[in-house]
C-alpha cells in the first residue's frame, strides 16, 4: 500500500480513509486542501489570475463534479479563501466519499511552486540536515541533504511524494522513516526542488 503525506496545518477532511491527500487535518466544518504555501511564506501564485490557484480551483471543480457524478449531488463547488486555500465547504463524511470515487482528479494537481522566501535561518538548517539523517537513519539510506535554499533535491525520485503538496504516493517504507523524522519539521516544511 502507498501512501500520501499528511501535513500539518493545511486543511482536507480525508483523515479517517487509508490515504490522505497529503493535506491535512479533520474538521467538521469541511474541508480545505492548500492551493499555495504555509501561510506567511511569502507571496506566490496561489493568488494571481491564472497561476497555480486557478490551477486548483480548476482541478477543484473537476472534483466537485466527478463527486455530484458519483451519488452526492449536492456536493460544492471549491472556492480559493484568503490564505491560498482550495476549501471544500462540505461535512467530513462527504468528502471522504467523494474523495473514495474521485481522488485522482486532486492527486493529478501538479505541487505548487515552492514560495519565495529568504534562505532557511542556520537553526532550520540544521533540523533539516537531522531529517534527512534521520530519514537515512530510518532505511531510506540516499535520502537528500538539503540544498542552501531550504529546499531538498526529491524531485523525479521515490521521496518526491513527501514534500509539501505533493501530491504523490510514497512507499511504505518511506512513510514510516518520515514518521520517525517529522519531529524535525517544526518551522519548516519539505519543499522539493
Amino acid at each position: 500500500m502507498t501512501r500520501t503525506r499528511v501535513v500539518r496545518g493545511t486543511w482536507l477532511a480525508l483523515c479517517a480513509a487509508m490515504i490522505c491527500l497529503g493535506l491535512g487535518a479533520c474538521t467538521s466544518g469541511g474541508a480545505r486542501a492548500s492551493a499555495g504555501g504555509p501561510a506567511g511564506a511569502g507571496s506566490g501564485p496561489a493568488g494571481s489570475a491564472g497561476g497555480y490557484g486557478q490551477q486548483a480551483l480548476s482541478m477543484g471543480r473537476q472534483f466537485s463534479d466527478c463527486a455530484r457524478a458519483h451519488g452526492l449531488p449536492n456536493f460544492p463547488d471549491p472556492v480559493i479563501d484568503d490564505s491560498g486555500g482550495l476549501n471544500f465547504p462540505a461535512p467530513k463524511d462527504d468528502v471522504e466519499a467523494a474523495y473514495r470515487a474521485c481522488g485522482t482528479v486532486l492527486e493529478e494537481l501538479p505541487p505548487p511552486p515552492a514560495p519565495q522566501a529568504q534562505p532557511p535561518s542556520a537553526e532550520d538548517l540544521q533540523h533539516m540536515r537531522q531529517f534527512a539523517q534521520c530519514m537515512r537513519d530510518h532505511g531510506a539510506g540516499d535520502f537528500p541533504d538539503p540544498a542552501a535554499d531550504g529546499t531538498f533535491p526529491v524531485r523525479g525520485t521515490p521521496y518526491e511524494g513527501l514534500a509539501a503538496y505533493a501530491h504523490r504516493a510514497v512507499a511504505p517504507q518511506h512513510y514510516a522513516a518520515f514518521q520517525a523524522c517529522v519531529r524535525y519539521e517544526d518551522t519548516w516544511r519539505l519543499w522539493a526542488s
